[in-house]
């Protein structure tokens, strides 16, 4: 559960940021875009499929919950660093 957390929360931004500034050459608008729209917390359909398929409902729920709880902080930080 940790390491979903860690990596949705804070290795998908520094991906995301990676990949629009250097690889795609955004713009710096974009790039902030990109990079807070990484950071928003995991989607409820996560919960969904595992609802659905009976497969890691816990899982799912806590990082849901986690990501959420992490994602105010995150996206404030990048917006700092990165405002155009």
């Amino acid at each position: 559960m940790l390491t979903a957390t860690v990596l949705k929360s804070f290795v998908h931004p520094v991906l995301a940021w990676l990949l629009g500034k250097f690889v795609f050459g955004l713009d710096d608008a974009m790039v902030l875009v990109v990079v807070v729209t990484a950071a928003l917390p995991a989607a409820q359909n996560i919960y969904n499929y595992a609802a659905n398929y009976h497969v890691g409902e816990s899982l799912a729920r806590e990082s849901i919950l986690l990501t959420t709880i992490l994602s105010v902080p995150v996206i404030l930080v990048v917006t700092l660093l990165l405002h155009p």
